[in-house]
């Protein structure tokens, strides 16, 4: 998933205190084709090497096995294999595959993960042959060769099957949130209950800051002119994820095409939606539906987050005049 907006980190009084001997510790880096930055609370800074060390690891883990910009990857080989046999399937493409199809199976393939073959045929991925929007015929056969459905996965066993043999998978809007959730894991591993970790946007949270003070993000809103802070959000607990198109485009012969492909259609999104921020337990599951409530749309996307227990969203939604405006579900 590309964001559309940073998300900025700030802090807000907060009632509770942690430790009193507690620092607070920044690291920072490149991951995923973007920047990240975790801030934890510590009794002091001894552990930071080593917590460096290992979120340095799991990236290199996660890019091995998810990602479509690295040819030995797991996925990448994964695309290249046209067999129909059952392959294995390493455990964190499998947790994200996972989260993926379930996010497929609830939105009726609003989030599909077998779009990566759209991804390029409208220029979005790693191929570098790309010369233009593709004709209807190019669209009608390669959606020949997507649909979550014609995927096998048995989550059981880490076995993964194509009913077709050209079908391929692309797991961004998922990935960038699972590996926060992933840093999270990390944190927990060495006692760490007081952190906010920021991938590209993607954001998680859980306790306090040193004095006390609760994490709060705002989350960037699209504008006409620009980029604002817009609706501040308290974030103790859980994940924000956002997804849109205001930023991400191409124009040609005078349209505008949008990153973000609608899998049912194989067209770009066309809508005066133009970002969604999703609040969920997970920063994977944030980040799954902010791409499909994209794809949706406002209103279908407001009807997903309202069924789904402990899932809340903020929509921007361009007016006639050009102003955004503002669409929260119940809780947010």
């Amino acid at each position: 998933m590309y964001l559309w907006g940073l998300l900025i980190c700030a802090v807000l009084p907060f009632a509770g205190q942690v430790a009193d001997a507690a620092v607070r510790v920044e690291l920072q880096g490149s991951t995923m084709g973007t920047r990240y930055a975790v801030t934890y609370c510590d009794a002091d800074d001894a552990q930071r090497a080593a917590i460096q060390s290992e979120i340095t690891a799991l990236f290199v883990k996660i890019d091995n096995e998810l990602s479509n910009w690295n040819s030995q990857s797991w996925v990448s080989r994964f695309n290249r294999n046209e067999t129909l046999d059952a392959v294995a399937v390493p455990a964190h493409a499998a947790a994200v595959l996972q989260q993926a199809l379930q996010i497929a199976a609830q939105s009726d393939g609003a989030l599909d993960p077998t779009v990566s073959p759209l991804i390029e045929l409208w220029g979005f991925g790693s191929s570098k042959d790309w010369v233009g929007p593709p004709l209807s015929f190019e669209i009608e056969q390669t959606l020949e060769h997507c649909g979550y459905t014609k995927l096998n996965f048995d989550a059981a066993q880490r076995l993964l099957r194509k009913q077709v043999p050209d079908l391929q998978l692309n797991l961004s809007a998922v990935a960038k949130g699972y590996a926060v959730d992933q840093v999270a894991v990390v944190l927990a591993g060495q006692g760490i209950e007081d952190y906010l970790i920021n991938i590209g946007g993607e954001v998680r949270a859980s306790g306090a800051r040193p004095d006390g003070s609760a994490w709060k993000v705002r989350i960037a809103a699209p504008q006409s002119d620009g980029v604002v802070s817009a609706s501040a959000v308290i974030l103790r607990e859980g994940a924000i994820a956002t997804s849109g198109h205001s930023q991400r485009f191409f124009k040609y012969k005078g349209q505008r095409y949008a990153h973000i492909i609608d899998p049912r259609s194989g067209r770009p999104v066309e809508s005066q939606l133009r970002s969604v921020s999703v609040r969920a337990p997970s920063c994977a599951q944030a980040d799954g539906l902010a791409t499909a409530c994209c794809v949706f749309g406002r209103d279908a996307g407001m009807a997903l987050i309202e069924s789904l227990d402990g899932v809340e969203a903020l929509f921007y939604v361009e007016g006639e005049a050009g102003e955004f405006v503002e669409h929260s579900s119940t809780g947010w």
